[in-house]
């Protein structure tokens, strides 16, 4: 976000959240966390990307993904819920923080939607 000259909190304020985001039971923040949005939300996130929801729909894995507390007294205001990612899109596996900084200039966390018998791959 930061290459994008967003701060998290100015960019969390544009939709109302249902929860708060999924931790660890030590506390710690989960690197795979999931955010679900309503449609409005959708709509919101396409504006600020500067592109169609076709294109999130392929890049985001919980694009689409229906949630009950999204769906519950829905007011057309933009929503979102957190979830763990693997509850919404299937297995996770975390990919190397190496070349994750060499694609991205950052060394952070990367998940991988993968099969659990698949192995994440450095190149």
């Amino acid at each position: 976000m930061s290459r994008y000259g967003l701060e998290a909190k100015v960019l969390r304020s544009c939709w109302r959240w249902r929860n708060c985001p999924p931790a660890h039971e030590g506390g710690g923040a989960r690197a795979d966390a999931e955010v679900l949005l309503n449609t409005a939300g959708q709509e919101v996130l396409a504006e600020l990307c500067g592109v169609g929801q076709d294109v999130l729909a392929r890049a985001l894995p919980s694009w689409g993904r229906e949630d009950a507390k999204l769906a519950a007294g829905q007011d057309g205001a933009p929503a979102a819920a957190w979830r763990i990612g693997g509850a919404v899109a299937g297995p996770v596996a975390l990919g190397c923080r190496l070349c994750a900084a060499r694609r991205t200039g950052a060394a952070v966390r990367v998940v991988r939607y993968a099969p659990l018998w698949s192995q994440v791959r450095c190149s």
